[in-house]
C-alpha cells in the first residue's frame, strides 16, 4: 500500500469512529501492546531520599522525557507528564496502538502508531496524536524511530 493510501485509510477510520460516536457507539480504540507483566515490576521506597525506586525485569535502562503542550495526545499524555521510554525493543515488534518518539526535522514527535505498512522503500508507520482527527501527513521510517513508550508518570 502506498503512504498516501495508508494516510487515507487512517482518515477513513477516524471518520467512521466519529460517525459511531455520533450515534452513541463506542468505537474500538487501539491500545499499546502489553510488554511488561505485573510480576516484572518492583517498586521500593527509599526512606533516606524520600523517593520511589522502580525496576523492571529485563529493562535495564528507562529514559524519561516530557511533552509539549500541543494537545495532540490529550486523553493519554499532557503537559507536565513524564513519559517513560525505552530503546529496548525491535522495530518488528511495534504494533498499531504503540506510542513512539520519532525524529522529524530538527525535533522529535511523540504520537501513536495508527497504521503499519510496506511500500517500495520498505516498512513505514502512519502516526497520529490520540486527540487528532487527522494522521501525520507523512510516513515514519524505522530509522526515524527513537524510542517506545513504556509508561506515564504524572
Amino acid at each position: 500500500m502506498t503512504v498516501a493510501s495508508a494516510i487515507g485509510l487512517v482518515i477513513a477510520q477516524s471518520v467512521w469512529a466519529l460517525i459511531q460516536r455520533l450515534f452513541g457507539f463506542a468505537p474500538e480504540i487501539f491500545s499499546p501492546k502489553v510488554r511488561i507483566e505485573q510480576g516484572d515490576i518492583n517498586y521500593t521506597y527509599d526512606v533516606s531520599t524520600h523517593s520511589g525506586i522502580l525496576t523492571v525485569k529485563n529493562l535495564p535502562v528507562i529514559y524519561t522525557t516530557t511533552v509539549q503542550d500541543t494537545n495532540s495526545m490529550d486523553g493519554l499524555l499532557d503537559y507536565g507528564h513524564i513519559v517513560l521510554m525505552t530503546k529496548d525493543f525491535t522495530i518488528d515488534d511495534l504494533a498499531v496502538g504503540d506510542t513512539i518518539i520519532y525524529k522529524y526535522g530538527k525535533g522529535t514527535i511523540i504520537h501513536q502508531i495508527a497504521y503499519i505498512g510496506k511500500d517500495g522503500k520498505g516498512l513505514f508507520f502512519i502516526c497520529k496524536g490520540v486527540n487528532c482527527f487527522y494522521p501525520d501527513p507523512f510516513a515514519v521510517r524505522p530509522s526515524q524511530v527513537v524510542s517506545l513508550m513504556r509508561g506515564i508518570q504524572n
